[in-house]
This record gives C-alpha cells, sequence and structure tokens, in this order.
C-alpha cells in the first residue's frame, strides 16, 4: 500500500469517525422530551401552563417552576397527578386534566 493511499484511507476514517460522533451527539442533544417545545395535541396559552404547574406544586406534584413551558418537571407533575387521580397517563394538558385540577372552562 503506497503512502498516498493509507493517507486517503486514514482520512476517510476520521472523517466517518467524526460524523458519527456529531450524529450521536444531535440524537443525545435533541432526544427525548424537547424541553422548550411542549408536544401537546392542542396548544395552551402560557398563562394557563404557568396556572397549572402553580396548582400541581400546591397540591404536592413538582411540576419545577411556574414558567409557562411545559418541561420534564410539568410533564411528570401531570403524570403523577393522573396516576393518582385515576385518569389516562399522558402527560398532557386537557381539558380532562383542567377539570380535575379544578378548572372552570
Amino acid at each position: 500500500m503506497s503512502l498516498t493511499t493509507f493517507r486517503s484511507k486514514r482520512c476517510l476514517l476520521k472523517g466517518i469517525v467524526a460524523l458519527s460522533i456529531s450524529t450521536i451527539y444531535a440524537s443525545a442533544s435533541f432526544g427525548g422530551d424537547l424541553l422548550h417545545r411542549p408536544s401537546d395535541r392542542t396548544q395552551w396559552p402560557e398563562n394557563l401552563i404557568r396556572a397549572v404547574q402553580k396548582k400541581l406544586n400546591t397540591m404536592g406534584f413538582d411540576a419545577g417552576t411556574a414558567d409557562g413551558i411545559i418541561g420534564p418537571n410539568t410533564r411528570r407533575a401531570i403524570r403523577n397527578f393522573q396516576q393518582d387521580t385515576g385518569m389516562e397517563v399522558d402527560g398532557q394538558i386537557s381539558s380532562t386534566l383542567l377539570k380535575k385540577l379544578g378548572f372552570k372552562q
């Protein structure tokens, strides 16, 4: 094998490794719950999300800071509340959840 062929193969291998690492990093960075984008079927206003977070916190379900963002703490608190009240557990804000929390529509 000539030196030029060896260098070409080495460069190709380095490129493949770099691409693999960047793909793994991107998957890890964006996988799971997207913290900054609610995936609810319905887009709820921030003030309502904050009210839900405050209500969950006062009821002992740690939704984290009432910031109007549906993050992992809010989802976990919703799931725990849903489970404790016999609701379908999906971690989503719904009209049924709002009624169970005592919000009037």
